[in-house]
């Protein structure tokens, strides 16, 4: 059975790599469609199979170009399961992967992962973003919706996935997504310079050094805590060692508290989705976030000009007193303002202004994309 299934998929990849082909500035891969989701703040290429081994942030080059490219790497979403009655998760499933190649550390999708999934509608533009739908021979169908943030570097991908069998019950859905993500840009060189780190709310983080090759620091999440997560280290050298826990099922880490860097490093997250009974169907939400508001060392010099002027004027709205010199202001005030073009492509800026008793202080808070980063704090 098992061969029937690899050589079907052998025959599969044969002829749909005469149609597919990927959109510039996304790589063409053999045997699948992968087309861009641009919104002029970052570009994220997205297959049929719902992976991905390119993310521009910024501006996108008009072709592929690894030294702007922070997936190179990649990011792979996989599924096990058991079958009622018969073998138990993960067996029935194989490897569990959902794209047919990889990339695995290699820097190019040139990784055979005997995938038996098969395209049924390729990705495609919709409204919000892309769709495609993909499927299992043993009765599973899967809905792999990708949206970009219209006004930031968030990824979402809600996959949905539903039995479509005569009378299976797939037990044991571990749904789990592989993320080998570069800070630094997908050259040789600059790809081992990552650090990766795990929060069970924020998942797996990746950053790099503000070394003037720096792009940005990235992360991958689920919609809920992980039940199972695993990383590379110094146990485990390379990205396949990550990418080999999530195709036997077994995670190994060495510990929340535990950094792991510099090197080409990589994480997966995991989640238990139970049973699936014939036409049933669950969903589950995964969330990628580019992060290049790391490597800004303070907010642009005219937005606390702009903050510390308004206050102000909102001072003096009141009846004035003291000038605003004199370091007494009572009260605060919020501005929201754009960044300039080409300084760190994010929106929502917030400046605020206080009673600092005899000096102001202002500060700058990323929008909520980038919560995660410590305010920075300037005194005038």
């Amino acid at each position: 059975m098992k061969k029937l299934i690899l050589l079907g998929v052998a025959l599969h990849l044969a002829l749909s790599a005469q149609v597919a082909r990927a959109v510039p500035p996304c790589s063409d891969v053999l045997g699948m469609t992968v087309i861009p989701l641009t919104n002029g703040l970052a570009t994220y290429c997205v297959s049929d199979y719902g992976w991905s081994d390119t993310w521009f942030v910024g501006g996108a080059p008009a072709v592929y170009d690894p030294r702007l490219d922070v997936l190179s790497g990649d990011d792979g979403p996989n599924l096990h399961f058991g079958i009622l009655g018969g073998e138990p998760s993960p067996f029935p499933s194989g490897t569990g992967w959902l794209s047919p190649i990889m990339d695995v550390g290699t820097l190019t999708p040139s990784w055979p992962t005997a995938s038996p999934w098969t395209v049924t509608t390729a990705v495609h533009f919709v409204a919000t973003g892309t769709e495609s739908l993909i499927h299992h021979p043993l009765g599973l169908d899967m809905l792999i919706t990708t949206n970009l943030d219209p006004f930031g570097q968030e990824v979402t991908q809600r996959f949905t996935i539903t039995n479509v069998s005569a009378g299976t019950t797939f037990t044991d859905l571990r749904f789990a997504d592989y993320f080998n993500y570069h800070p630094n840009g997908s050259t040789f060189e600059n790809s081992r310079k990552g650090t990766v780190t795990y929060d069970p709310l924020s998942g797996i983080t990746i950053t790099g050094p503000d070394d003037g090759t720096l792009i940005a620091n990235g992360s991958m999440r689920g919609e809920r805590v992980d039940d199972a997560h695993g990383r590379n280290g110094p146990f485990l050298a390379t990205p396949i060692a990550v990418w080999d826990m999530v195709q036997t099922n077994v995670y190994l880490d060495p510990g929340a508290a535990i950094a792991i860097g510099p090197g080409d490093v990589a994480g997966a997250l995991a989640w238990d989705l139970g049973d699936l009974a014939p036409s049933e169907t669950t969903t589950f939400t995964i969330f990628k976030l580019a992060m290049p508001l790391s490597s800004v060392p303070e907010p642009p010099t005219m937005l606390l000009i702009l903050a510390v002027g308004l206050a102000w004027l909102m001072y003096n709205s009141k009846g004035g007193g003291t000038p605003l010199a004199a370091g007494h202001m009572h009260g605060e005030m919020s501005l929201i303002a754009r960044q300039a073009p080409g300084q760190d492509h994010q929106t929502d800026k917030r400046i605020r202004v206080s009673d600092e008793s005899t000096s102001y202080g202002a500060q700058w808070r990323p929008g909520r994309a980038q919560s995660r980063w410590p305010d920075t704090h300037i005194r005038v």
